[in-house]
């Protein structure tokens, strides 16, 4: 595909994008920034792909990927920000930390308790099990698509759960 032909279908592509950022992250500004760099992966591949392709079902797809990147590396953010005043705390701190991690670990065992039976699964065989999503494909049966999709599903349900919980 030749940069003309990206360039007159950037503003359709643009919009399915970012219409697909802010139903994942529910504002504009991270939304404006998973499409931005959504449309550069995409540039990047349909320079080697050719214009018959689908090239909106790509750009969603790549649109989804980069929202779920972008999550990824602010909650391994919080997580390392989260741990640091725990490898400074004394003994009587790291005990707690302890009990508090043992109760987070509750929280999501009981989390987990609440998904579907195959939700269950497929994150014991990707966590636990430390499976690929394509080897939990071959495992189970069920299309690779639909692993990835029922994985993201099944931590989106999870978070939703223990937000709720700690609302309460």
């Amino acid at each position: 595909m030749t940069q003309e032909e990206f360039s007159r279908l950037v503003p359709r592509l643009r919009r399915r994008m970012l219409s697909v950022a802010r139903r994942f992250f529910g504002n504009d500004d991270d939304a404006e920034d998973a499409t931005q760099e959504a449309l550069a992966k995409l540039w990047q591949r349909c320079r080697m792909l050719s214009a018959e392709r689908n090239i909106d079902a790509l750009a969603v797809m790549i649109a989804k990927n980069e929202c779920v990147d972008i999550y990824r590396r602010r909650e391994q953010t919080l997580s390392i920000d989260e741990q640091t005043p725990l490898q400074l705390a004394s003994e009587g701190e790291e005990a707690d930390a302890a009990l508090l991690q043992q109760e987070r670990q509750t929280e999501i065992d009981a989390a987990i308790g609440k998904l579907q039976k195959r939700e269950q699964q497929i994150l014991r065989l990707r966590y636990e099990d430390e499976q690929t999503t394509r080897q939990i494909a071959l495992q189970t049966g069920i299309p690779h698509p639909s692993v990835q999709s029922m994985l993201s599903m099944a931590k989106k349900k999870l978070k939703q759960y223990i937000k709720n919980n700690k609302e309460k």
